[in-house]
């Protein structure tokens, strides 16, 4: 069975289906204060024929968070207090780290969806829960970033900023010289200048 989320159109009051993966939700959210629902739904696209827009790539836990938002405007979070205070054991700064993983999966979708609020919601949440991860990012971690957003990321800048001050201080990063990853360019690449062209 497929993750369906009722989607009701206010201009048409016309409801559509929004398949995700492989578990069943429902809920009902108002498609009217995202433009990326709202043109993919009101215009000749197949969406707005069928009534239904399907996104089986998407994870159910991620698309759970980001409907959350949009009802509620907060974020599920689902961790214990101890994790959270960060006066956790070691299998509990494990849990951080998988939960900050999830909360990327879920910043992902909201930049590709434009939910400006909730993406910077997101990026606060993963930069305080990766505080209590203990652990840099790792590199395949990092490389997953840049293969989900786009250039102008806020989420990318993070991760390189923490890759970069990582190396600075001296900490290894998965057990491996970092000049072997693809990523040794965000150290190498010059800054380019802000300054108009004279």
């Amino acid at each position: 069975m497929a993750t369906t989320t009722e989607m009701l159109t206010k201009p048409y009051q016309r409801t559509f289906s929004r398949v995700v993966n492989l578990a069943e939700r429902s809920w009902l959210t108002l498609l009217m204060i995202q433009d990326f629902f709202l043109r993919a739904c009101n215009g000749p696209f197949k969406e707005a024929l069928n009534g239904k827009m399907s996104l089986p790539e998407e994870k159910p836990k991620a698309f759970h968070f980001l409907v959350h938002y949009v009802k509620y405007n907060t974020i599920l979070v689902n961790m214990d207090a101890d994790t959270l205070s960060g006066t956790g054991s070691a299998e509990e700064k494990a849990d951080a780290i998988e939960h900050r993983n999830l909360l990327m999966t879920t910043y992902y979708k909201a930049e590709k969806l434009c939910f400006k609020g909730f993406m910077n919601l997101f990026l606060d949440r993963i930069g305080y829960v990766h505080s209590l991860a203990g652990s840099p990012f790792s590199i395949s971690c990092v490389k997953e970033v840049y293969v989900n957003t786009h250039a102008g990321s806020f989420l990318r800048k993070l991760v390189a900023f923490n890759l970069i001050t990582s190396v600075r201080r001296g900490i290894i990063i998965d057990k491996k010289p970092l000049a072997d990853s693809t990523f040794s360019r965000i150290i190498r690449k010059p800054r380019q200048s802000t300054l108009p062209k004279s």
